[in-house]
């Protein structure tokens, strides 16, 4: 069985900027996260539109720092996992490992795994005890997990770090419309890689 293994290297120092052009800030008041609005967040908040029916999970790629105040991150990527969902839950297929570990080394060979994100389809704003259990099985207090959650109209990416699933603020909003018609990038060359079966607008 293919197992992706977690690279955990020790974080570099480098002094953390008060904010990043592209970016959104997320904190809890001692450990930042800087995650690009477009490859991220607007990326998955797009899938999930996407993909209403089914919750969907991928991983977070990016950079772990430290500096006199502590470690900060920086998220750029995200890696979407075939999976087999309903509206409550998802569970990743076997081939995942190998396809995400491909995608680590050729798309972005300078980056590690930070973390995981995966969707709520019912409204919830908050990590289930599941997802808790998830959280903690990435354990150094830098790695992220960012929950996207879809409303009637609209779509909200949460935050937390660390095993013990600490929430971060502010979130960050999207509109549903906005996700659809707008993605960041070739939206029919990421359905052809993620599978994806939701309606195009």
């Amino acid at each position: 069985m293919f197992e992706m293994k977690k690279i955990t290297n020790k974080p570099a120092y480098r002094p953390r900027p008060k904010q990043i052009v592209g970016y959104h800030w997320f904190s809890n008041g001692c450990f930042d996260a800087f995650v690009h609005k477009d490859n991220v967040l607007a990326k998955i908040s797009w899938w999930a539109c996407c993909s209403r029916n089914s919750e969907i999970v991928g991983r977070l790629v990016g950079r772990p720092y430290r500096d006199e105040h502590g470690e900060w991150v920086i998220l750029t990527g995200a890696i979407a996992a075939h999976f087999v969902g309903g509206p409550v839950n998802v569970k990743t297929t076997v081939e995942d490992g190998a396809v995400m570990a491909r995608a680590l080394e050729q798309e972005h060979p300078t980056e590690e795994l930070m973390g995981w994100y995966h969707s709520h389809t019912c409204g919830l704003d908050d990590y289930s005890s599941t997802d808790q259990i998830n959280q903690a099985e990435w354990s150094k207090p830098y790695h992220m997990g960012l929950l996207v959650t879809l409303h009637s109209d609209s779509v909200t990416v949460h935050a937390y770090c660390g095993p013990e699933s600490k929430r971060m603020h502010p979130s960050a909003p999207f509109q549903e419309a906005d996700c659809l018609l707008n993605p960041p990038f070739d939206r029919h060359g990421f359905v052809s890689v993620c599978g994806l079966q939701g309606p195009l607008v």
